[in-house]
């Protein structure tokens, strides 16, 4: 049987440090980072702290795409990222990026799901049932047959999340997906990825979307945490040196490094900002990840 115990950690990080350029320019040091199997983690920090070099390092870009040095122990979906491909690792980690045109290169939204269907060799006969599973996951479905050129800013972050969401994979990560958006569109972004996360099971549960049971994690880079509503349930906080500063609880790490996050420029919530100005207010509420 499966379960949040026996199942992988999506993420393992130990000792991490991420080294970005010829030179090896030193961005990252000392992380050490834990998401469990079927959770989901907010990471925070200042510009240039290293938050988006930490995704890189995840998906494996850096080093096989970009230049650079990834030491200490890093684990993505069992697999050492800088031991595989990151096009091997894309069928089980999927990502979704700040400018969704980087990931949408054809002509209907319906061809870029079919295409990264098929590029994995799936089976010809469920590559329409997938594609549409994944559309509908995004709240995409309307847009099957739409002009990739054609889309708002929030639909077509909506179709890159289906394009990562389409091979089902059991980690996601997401580099401010709000980041381009008005208030509106990052708020239904949000209520999205506040959805992602899918707990592990036993093999052959009640949940008919992961009969494996292997859950799903999210990885969710972000600075817009009011828009988002929801949060992730832990957070990894970093300094401007690309180390940690905080990790743990979203509500612990939030509320008790409020006046260093506020410091470093981060955007607090409005009930963290409040209460750090001596007037309390409740935080919006964080996933629990039951």
């Amino acid at each position: 049987m499966t379960d949040a115990s026996s199942a992988p950690h999506a993420v393992e990080a130990a000792h991490l440090d991420v080294a970005l350029g010829h030179r090896a320019r030193p961005v990252l040091h000392d992380v050490d980072v834990v998401v469990p199997a079927g959770t989901s983690l907010l990471v925070v920090g200042p510009s240039g702290s290293g938050k988006s070099t930490l995704v890189r390092a995840l998906v494996g870009v850096v080093p096989h795409t970009l230049p650079g040095v990834v030491r200490g122990h890093l684990r993505v979906a069992g697999t050492d990222p800088r031991e595989t491909t990151p096009a091997a690792l894309a069928a089980h980690v999927g990502l979704v990026q700040q400018r969704p045109g980087d990931q949408l290169c054809l002509a209907r939204v319906d061809d870029e799901l079919r295409f990264a269907l098929e590029n994995r060799g799936t089976d010809p006969a469920t590559v329409d049932a997938r594609s549409t599973a994944a559309l509908e996951s995004a709240g995409a479905a309307h847009l099957r047959d739409r002009p990739t050129h054609a889309l708002s800013g929030g639909e077509a972050q909506r179709v890159a999340l289906a394009a990562a969401l389409v091979a089902d994979p059991g980690l996601v990560v997401l580099d401010e997906p709000t980041a381009l958006l008005d208030p509106a569109a990052a708020h239904d972004v949000g209520t999205l990825v506040a959805g992602l996360a899918r707990p592990t099971t036993p093999v052959g549960g009640s949940d008919q979307r992961d009969p494996a049971g292997r859950g799903r994690s999210v990885v969710l880079v972000e600075h817009r945490l009011d828009e988002l509503g929801t949060l992730p349930a832990a957070t990894l906080a970093l300094d401007r040196g690309g180390r940690v500063l905080a990790h743990g609880p979203t509500d612990h790490v939030l509320r008790e490094h409020a006046g260093a996050l506020a410091a470093l420029g981060c955007r607090l919530p409005l009930a963290v900002r409040l209460e750090h100005a001596g007037a309390p207010a409740p935080l919006g509420d964080p996933a629990t990840d039951d």
